[in-house]
């Protein structure tokens, strides 16, 4: 396993990589509402937007801590490493992401198709950063804080945004 602890060029990578997790789902959401494609949410994000926003606080440490971690050990250090047998780097990088984004397809099941479409562009674009960022540093924790960090964020301004808009906080 290709675990290591961060140093200075990683953790520039780490800070990049969330920046650049940012930039790009903004560009995206951007591009595709321009585009007319309409959005899609999880299961999850409905839950507590129409239930109780407390749910994104719960699923926050999991979502940080066990699934990006776990996507992470499964796309980058077996998937993306073993594609690098076969395929040049940035052709494994590009493939890692493709079966990540697939991973997604069920989620996507009963939505639109220009939705179904959107929501794994924005899968795929993600993953693009984080297998990027395995590649040019070889240390699974740089991609790994970078998908937990950016997991726990989105939930923790999904509550934020829900509770200003119900009057909760």
């Amino acid at each position: 396993m290709d675990l290591d602890w961060l140093d200075t060029r990683e953790l520039l990578y780490c800070i990049g990589g969330f920046i650049g997790l940012l930039v790009a789902l903004i560009f995206a959401a951007e591009l595709l509402a321009g585009l007319g494609v309409p959005s899609s949410r999880s299961g999850v994000v409905e839950q507590g937007i129409e239930r109780s926003p407390d749910i994104f606080l719960a699923v926050l440490p999991v979502s940080m801590l066990l699934v990006g971690p776990a996507e992470e050990l499964l796309f980058r250090n077996v998937i993306q490493k073993s594609l690098y047998a076969t395929f040049s780097q940035p052709s494994a990088v590009v493939l890692s992401s493709v079966l990540y984004a697939a991973i997604y397809l069920p989620a996507y099941a009963t939505v639109s198709f220009p939705a179904a479409l959107g929501g794994l562009a924005l899968a795929f674009v993600l993953s693009l950063v984080l297998a990027y960022t395995y590649a040019q540093t070889d240390n699974l924790l740089v991609p790994t804080v970078i998908h937990g960090g950016f997991n726990a964020f989105q939930y923790a301004v999904l509550y934020v945004a829900v509770t200003r808009e119900v009057g909760v906080v």
